[in-house]
């Protein structure tokens, strides 16, 4: 019997060598392939409506320090018990928010979020989330 040893030669391993990087980089390169054709069919932007418009229509856009805002644009109801300062203080978080993001941002409704957990259940929410 010949021992495994002696049945590799150095001609033998090289290919086995070769061969393996061979079929694992072009499996790799084969993945690549999938997920780029997947990526490119599944992630196609959408071409706005906006685009199909003149450009010399569109409006000049205001420098970023003056933002006008008409009492009239504005209407503030007071609902579930939100007063007009706290309505106030949201707008003006949302405003800056806007303001420093370059978006133009829309508050729709205001109202309190509802507290869906019993005591029992809070306390233990608190007591297990304690730091150490």
């Amino acid at each position: 019997m010949l021992m495994l040893a002696e049945e590799m030669t150095s001609s033998y391993v090289a290919a086995v060598v070769i061969t393996g990087l061979v079929v694992v980089f072009s499996a790799l390169l084969i993945l690549v392939a999938l997920l780029y054709l997947m990526g490119a069919i599944f992630h196609r932007k959408k071409k706005p409506a906006d685009a199909a418009k003149p450009a010399s229509t569109a409006k000049p856009s205001p420098s970023a320090g003056a933002t006008i805002i008409k009492a009239s644009d504005v209407a503030v109801v007071e609902q579930n018990g939100l007063s007009e300062e706290i309505v106030a203080a949201i707008s003006a978080a949302v405003a800056m928010i806007s303001e420093s993001s370059g978006k133009k941002l829309l508050i729709k409704s205001i109202s309190r979020s509802g507290n869906s957990r019993s005591s029992w259940s809070q306390a233990g929410k608190i007591d297990n989330t304690r730091p150490f």
